[in-house]
């Protein structure tokens, strides 16, 4: 059992995760051609659940969600001078919402079900670890696992670019896809991306970097 994942869960319930990523050489848009090496870190990560409900919801996280409850205007300032406006609820929901789109664009049937999702995370904000990416990851495998979908509905070539246009293109946040295709599918790896025969690293080069596993 993971370390973020509770030891007694109902049996209705999942749980998964991902691992922060720290970037050690190079970059898709630098000199580099477009050659980068990145790991995973074992002891940073995100977490999150999802268990069946009546209705579709989302559960707010006390440290990381500014929904109320300050003590002062000082805390309410301070707190949201560091951590911003937005907290990981707007991640979860709009993982949802381009989840559904996909398999509605790739005539994937689902069954009719509603859940919760959760979710909580030990990566430092704003330090260069992709803590978004590894929320957005984590609520995808959920998505995945709870409407029993497979290889086939969302190849794992396919997610690093699934993750990046929740980043991009609903939230707006500056991202690439070195990040999201270390997560794509190992638990703790290392990626080197390289580019094809053109000298930049598109979208659709995600799937040929070259994976190691631990």
């Amino acid at each position: 059992t993971h370390p973020g994942c509770p030891t007694e869960m109902p049996p209705s319930s999942l749980c998964r995760h991902a691992y922060a990523r720290v970037g050690l050489m190079g970059n898709p848009s630098d000199g580099f051609g477009g050659k980068t090496i990145s790991f995973s870190l074992s002891n940073f990560f995100s977490t999150v659940r999802i268990h069946p409900s009546e209705t579709i919801a989302f559960v707010p996280n006390a440290l990381c969600d500014s929904l109320g409850g300050f003590s002062s205007l000082s805390e309410l300032h301070s707190k949201l001078a560091r951590d911003g406006y937005q907290g990981g609820l707007v991640l979860l929901q709009a993982t949802v919402k381009r989840f559904f789109e996909h398999c509605q664009s790739h005539k994937i049937a689902l069954a009719q079900r509603n859940f919760t999702l959760s979710y909580e995370t030990n990566i430092p904000r704003q330090v260069g670890l992709a803590g978004s990416s590894a929320i957005i990851t984590a609520t995808l495998h959920c998505l995945l696992d709870f409407y029993e979908l497979g290889e086939q509905a969302m190849p794992k070539p396919m997610r690093p670019t699934f993750v990046l246009s929740v980043e991009v293109g609903e939230l707006g946040i500056t991202a690439g896809l070195q990040v999201r295709s270390l997560r794509s599918g190992a638990r703790r790896s290392q990626v080197w991306l390289r580019p094809t025969a053109g000298d930049r690293l598109s979208r659709e080069t995600c799937g040929l970097g070259v994976r190691r596993t631990a």
